[in-house]
């Protein structure tokens, strides 16, 4: 049988292929990747694939789909892209059995049973206690979550659309300054995402920012110190994504491990390991003391929610669908 997985992101769009052959037998065949702005939806994007890799004819058994946004059945509308998609017509348009969505947190939380020593870091000295509760946190595109107890299937949520807590008078005047630009709700995916680290930059900058660099060039320029407005960028960030994680922490007492995914967070490691992370992330008041015995792990492979999204159609695929 033949599987095709995809995790959908507002930058990127990653595939990869595999065959099923038996229970165990599962060989991942080759993977793409893709920038997911060039095409108008997802149909685009999949013909393309299919073409690029000679597969236009051949049938595919199985197609599971990690979407950003929130999932309703069969219809799935993308948050930081102008996708609609429907799982039936998908079905009528390709040759495809079957069309499989799950949300791409989901499909991150799926990809923690397979990484390896090499795919992560541990930034704390706490012990995980794997019957308990996981949670995965990641800022890309936007900003997602999803968390599970043990071996049970990992549940979604939008928690990257809470609202924003402003900790001291820097991040007070943050607020403000996005509450002019989005007076219906300042969330922290507008700070904890590729659009947010530029609202920050812009922040910080003031009248002088200019041209303002993308978050990769921002990320660029904090790494070599090419300029002071770059560095605090980073730095303002990684304290308010320190302090969110630390809400997830108290929120879900994820003892199994407090993962932080995504695109950004795994080119930001010289900052993640620093002590002001863990300062801010456990600053919690009474509460200090749980929140730092909570393991806290940055994941380093990006590819964390397409391995989930492989895992979940093998499960389907050798449990007969069921």
């Amino acid at each position: 049988m033949r599987l095709v997985a995809a995790d959908i992101g507002g930058t990127s769009s990653r595939f990869a292929i595999a065959s099923i052959t038996g229970e165990q037998g599962s060989g991942q065949v080759l993977t793409r990747r893709y920038p997911s702005a060039q095409w108008p939806d997802f149909n685009a994007l999949y013909r393309h694939f299919l073409s690029d890799n000679a597969l236009s004819d051949e049938q595919i058994d199985l197609l599971v789909l990690a979407l950003p946004g929130v999932i309703h059945g069969k219809h799935a509308r993308l948050t930081n892209l102008p996708w609609s998609l429907d799982s039936n017509r998908i079905c009528s348009d390709f040759p495809v059995s079957r069309v499989v969505f799950i949300n791409d947190f989901q499909a991150a939380a799926n990809g923690l049973s397979v990484l390896t020593e090499d795919d992560a870091l541990t930034l704390n000295h706490a012990a995980r206690q794997p019957q308990r509760p996981r949670v995965v946190t990641g800022a890309g595109t936007g900003l997602g979550m999803a968390y599970m107890v043990g071996d049970g299937l990992p549940m979604v949520t939008e928690g990257g659309h809470v609202d924003f807590a402003p900790l001291d008078d820097e991040q007070k005047r943050l607020l403000d300054y996005l509450n002019e630009r989005y007076p219906d709700h300042v969330s922290y995916e507008r700070i904890l995402s590729g659009p947010g680290m530029v609202e920050l930059y812009r922040f910080i900058a003031g009248d002088e920012a200019g041209s303002v660099p993308t978050a990769a060039e921002i990320g660029d320029r904090a790494k070599i110190g090419a300029d002071d407005v770059s560095s605090r960028t980073l730095a303002l960030f990684t304290r308010i994504l320190a302090a969110f994680a630390g809400n997830l922490a108290l929120l879900f007492q994820p003892f199994g491990g407090l993962y932080i995914a995504g695109g950004i967070a795994p080119k930001m490691q010289e900052w993640l390991k620093t002590g002001e992370f863990m300062e801010y992330y456990s600053a919690k008041g009474r509460m200090s003391h749980l929140v730092s015995c909570i393991p806290v792990i940055l994941v380093l492979n990006e590819d964390l929610g397409l391995q989930g999204a492989l895992a979940h159609g093998k499960t389907i695929l050798t449990s007969n669908g069921k």
